[in-house]
């Protein structure tokens, strides 16, 4: 998912009126400088401890391992980035991006 970053950063970075950037992933704002869920959300993904449904089997906890979408085998790269239903929601956001936040030069 990191290997991606480059790729991703120019359409979720914006410049702001006040000339600091920022992403859906970070609030200037935010008196702690980060979205507390996002953070959370952002660490167990890098960390792969995102309760999947792989993982959850692997704690035996009996889960069906299927995708609800493409019925292949979850785990975190398919939730974000193999599974057909994502990819194409995730070009369907970053087409809509494109179009109505352009990447500032």
């Amino acid at each position: 998912m990191l290997q991606l970053r480059h790729m991703v950063r120019p359409h979720v970075n914006r410049e702001v009126k006040n000339g600091r950037d920022t992403n859906c992933l970070f609030d200037n704002w935010h008196e702690a400088g980060q979205v507390p869920r996002f953070g959370f959300v952002e660490w167990l993904a890098c960390l792969n401890r995102l309760p999947t449904k792989n993982r959850l089997q692997s704690w035996n906890i009996a889960v069906d391992e299927k995708c609800v979408f493409c019925h292949d085998r979850v785990n975190r790269d398919h939730l974000f980035f193999e599974c057909s239903f994502s990819a194409t929601i995730l070009r369907k956001l970053l087409l809509y991006l494109k179009e109505h936040h352009p990447p500032q030069p």
